[in-house]
């Protein structure tokens, strides 16, 4: 058997340069803080660049990563094995989601027939719509949502379409053709109910998905959808990277335009809506996201999300840790996942340092003009 704290416990932090990488992949060329994130990329070793990488990985950001260092002119910086890697990360991405918005044109056109009109969101719609380029953000599959009545007639189109439902929940279908496509339906949305759709969407007409006309999220449902995913997810997942930089792209996109007064409305709980300030103050620290105005000031007061914090706690999560199988699968070294993935290396400090997050997790309240959600 492996020597456990050998083969579990790495000598490399990973924090300063993912806080580099990630103000690459948020600045343009040129701008001062590009040139200091450059700076801090420099001169790295090869270990250091590997441990990067398998960071990257981890938060689903390696594509993201590569164009912010293409962009920048930095690809000779890189180390020749961790370069090809992460050049091929992006090109799958690429080729992944060119499959993804082929096979959702074939979608949307037999579901129109049918009278079906659903509405689009997540990667779909922020690798088509939001970010600069559609191979920055991987895709794993399509969501969609629909009514409650109109589950029999998608049955059919999706069987039509040569797809078969592969799992099935009180919410949604997931289906998935021969080819790997991934289309999840979903005919109820709890964090939505009692709102009315018109309350809750938008149209939106894309280059990058063909630039045809569909039903999506509005921004104000759109935020509020992905920090209740985040905080819903965070105790089995951590946080993930990408699920930050979407909200990155979305305020890029559409912060002058995000009603704060909307937004509280459609928040369900206090929970979500501390998460959401939490990240917005460690995205105004790392990637100069622009922050509404009506924000700010309930920004200021709560603590921040911390890059070691995200970092840590999506180590953690995939070892299962602090739970007691967690601490098994640490002791017997086993660092293979079910699925025969490596588990990620600790870093010195995460067991100790988890109950300070977990304390600023548990501490952290809504400032006072916050109270009235939920």
């Amino acid at each position: 058997m492996e020597n456990p704290r050998k083969s579990t416990m790495a000598p490399l932090k990973a924090g300063p340069m993912m806080s580099a990488i990630l103000r690459l992949a948020a600045t343009q060329p040129g701008h001062d803080a590009a040139v200091s994130a450059s700076d801090a990329l420099k001169a790295r070793t090869d270990a250091e660049w590997a441990h990067a990488l398998a960071t990257l990985r981890l938060h689903r950001i390696a594509s993201l990563a590569w164009h912010g260092i293409k962009a920048h002119g930095l690809e000779g910086i890189v180390p020749g094995e961790t370069r090809g890697a992460l050049h091929g990360d992006h090109r799958g991405a690429a080729m992944r989601n060119m499959a993804l918005f082929h096979a959702w044109g074939r979608i949307v056109d037999a579901l129109d027939e049918a009278g079906v009109h659903p509405t689009y969101w997540k990667g779909l719609v922020f690798a088509g719509c939001l970010y600069p380029s559609p191979a920055m953000r991987s895709m794993d599959d399509i969501d969609m949502s629909i009514r409650s009545d109109e589950v029999d007639r998608v049955t059919s189109v999706f069987e039509a379409l040569g797809f078969k439902a592969v799992s099935t929940t009180h919410d949604a279908i997931g289906y998935q053709d021969a080819a790997g496509t991934a289309v999840d339906v979903h005919h109820r949305v709890r964090l939505f109910e009692g709102h009315a759709p018109a309350a809750i969407t938008e149209t939106a007409r894309c280059a990058a998905i063909q630039g045809r006309e569909f039903v999506t999220l509005n921004p104000e449902a759109m935020m509020t959808h992905q920090v209740c995913h985040a905080e819903g997810h965070r105790p089995g997942m951590g946080y993930l990277l990408r699920w930050l930089v979407d909200v990155h792209f979305m305020l890029d996109k559409f912060a002058t335009d995000l009603s704060t007064p909307t937004l509280k409305t459609l928040l369900p709980a206090p929970a979500p809506a501390v998460l959401l300030l939490r990240i917005l103050g460690f995205l105004d620290e790392h990637t100069g996201t622009p922050i509404p105005e009506a924000l700010r000031p309930s920004v200021e007061g709560v603590t921040p999300l911390t890059l070691d914090e995200i970092l840590r706690s999506r180590r953690l999560a995939v070892w299962g840790l602090p739970g007691p199988r967690g601490i098994a699968r640490l002791v017997l070294g086993r660092k293979r996942t079910a699925t025969g993935e490596l588990r990620p290396d600790l870093e010195h400090g995460d067991l100790t340092r988890w109950v300070k997050d977990s304390f600023h997790e548990r501490t952290a309240t809504l400032p006072r003009e916050w109270h009235d959600i939920g």
